[in-house]
């Protein structure tokens, strides 16, 4: 299927001090992606700090679903809290 076009993972730094969540779009057609959050001990109250594109800022998360607009083989690295 569809879904299969869509990797999301979540890495933290060796020092445990930054962590980020990745989300990649392999598909040829824009895409919103949505990622299940729960289990993942990412904060589900906060507005993410996009580590790619300085300036730009991503949706809120609000919840333990994250949707996000990704283009075609678009991708999205966010600097992410946990709630720990």
């Amino acid at each position: 299927g569809r879904d299969d076009r869509i990797y999301a993972m979540l890495r933290t730094s060796a020092d445990g001090t930054e962590s980020a969540l990745l989300v990649y779009n392999f598909d040829d057609a824009p895409r919103t992606v949505t990622v299940d959050l729960s289990g993942s001990s990412i904060s589900t109250n906060q507005v993410p700090v996009d580590l790619y594109e300085p300036g730009v800022t991503p949706p809120p998360i609000g919840g333990s679903s994250y949707a996000l607009e990704l283009p075609a083989y678009g991708f999205a690295f966010l600097g992410v809290t946990l709630s720990l």
